[in-house]
């Protein structure tokens, strides 16, 4: 879905391989509201040109020379907390997830899927929330299930209920559909959910959901 803002999200795309950025360019191109403020080729230059240009997204490949994508992930996370970072990556591996989830990205996307995928996931983070693929939540659940098996029950039954849509990859529109309340509804009860658990980010109720054994691994 488009975005209603009036100003235009500024992109930042980095990759080693000019084929790959002029195929997201191209991706981008596709929404109006998105405008491509530059590009950058390793990971040094990548935060040379998040300081000098200030994007509000920068989509950064895992695999760069000089700082991968992750370390440049959570240098931006420390210093610029206002552009949001999208991983692009080939792997979906417990190594790279585990360390997507510890770097304060925004959003870990896998190339192999469809471009349509990449604007789901900058609309996903532009409404601050946390973007992953089915793939990546199963990644993230085999490094995490069997470490507790404490209930969640400081909990509500529809705090669970909506947490457990959270670990799934559901964004709040998604969950509102789901079980017919309005998305400030949903945003409000997991705001509740990390003040109850003491938790932070999207990425923290992540982990707990798969460490409490809230949500099971599937075969």
């Amino acid at each position: 879905m488009e975005s209603t803002r009036n100003e235009k999200i500024r992109i930042l795309i980095a990759d080693d391989h000019p084929m790959m950025i002029a195929g997201i360019r191209n991706v981008l191109q596709t929404r109006p509201d998105f405008e491509v403020v530059g590009q950058a080729v390793n990971g040094k230059e990548t935060l040379e040109k998040i300081k000098l240009l200030s994007p509000g997204i920068a989509i950064i490949d895992i695999n760069m020379p000089l700082m991968n994508g992750l370390e440049v992930a959570a240098v931006v996370r420390d210093e610029y907390p206002e552009t949001k970072v999208v991983i692009l990556s080939m792997y979906d591996d417990r190594e790279y997830v585990t360390q997507f989830l510890d770097s304060g990205a925004s959003a870990y996307v896998l190339k192999k899927n469809s471009p349509e995928e990449l604007l789901e996931a900058i609309d996903a983070v532009l409404e601050g929330e946390a973007y992953f693929s089915t793939s990546i939540a199963e990644s993230i659940l085999r490094k995490h299930h069997a470490r507790s098996q404490k209930s969640p029950s400081a909990l509500s039954e529809r705090e669970e209920e909506i947490l457990i849509l959270v670990a799934q990859g559901f964004r709040n529109k998604q969950i509102a559909e789901k079980l017919l309340i309005s998305a400030r509804t949903v945003s409000t009860h997991r705001d509740r959910i990390k003040q109850k658990l003491n938790l932070s980010t999207t990425a923290d109720l992540i982990r707990y959901a798969y460490s409490t054994g809230l949500v099971k691994l599937t075969k």
